[in-house]
């Protein structure tokens, strides 16, 4: 059985983060995803929505400087805008999967494991992951929780997904 002295199940940006952190300290980290590097935040959260957010603030403004100067405004189409998107959100997984590479090449390949799977907490001390059919257990010290977050339904405030 593998012993790590921190496991963080969840790499989105708080087990990402906590893990880098791990590093800085000489700890021996194992990080483990279920689903994609940067978690919900990178791939259809935060990321995208404050992309589309600058993306509209700019056309916006783009548009009011151009009447003030009399000029014909351009043709935005909507699939143009879904692409810088889609683009914007891959350049950021694509920068952390390659950062987290480059790490396996430096004085902290010892340091830092990455592995896909589900991740559940056997004792307080073991962990078992599995992925694509294969399970294994691995030891360790300390575990951060970095799973994310889900909205939370009430049963006396209906969610509309119009005004709430």
């Amino acid at each position: 059985m593998e012993k790590f002295d921190l496991v963080i199940i969840g790499a989105g940006p708080a087990g990402y983060a906590a893990a880098m952190r791990a590093i800085d300290f000489k700890k021996k980290t194992l990080l483990i995803e279920r689903n994609q590097v940067g978690g919900a935040g990178v791939t259809n959260g935060a990321l995208s929505s404050k992309t589309w957010w600058e993306l509209s603030r700019e056309a916006s403004a783009f548009r009011k400087n151009l009447k003030r100067y009399n000029i014909k405004e351009p043709s935005i189409s909507f699939s143009e805008i879904q692409l810088e998107v889609r683009k914007a959100v891959q350049e950021r997984k694509s920068l952390l999967e390659e950062h987290l590479q480059h790490l396996n090449t430096t004085t902290y390949a010892n340091l830092l494991t990455y592995k896909e799977g589900i991740a559940k907490l056997v004792t307080q001390n073991e962990i078992q992951i599995s992925h694509e059919g294969i399970t294994e257990v691995v030891y360790t010290d300390n575990i951060i929780l970095a799973t994310g977050s889900r909205p939370r339904l009430l049963p006396e405030l209906p969610i509309d997904e119009r005004l709430y």
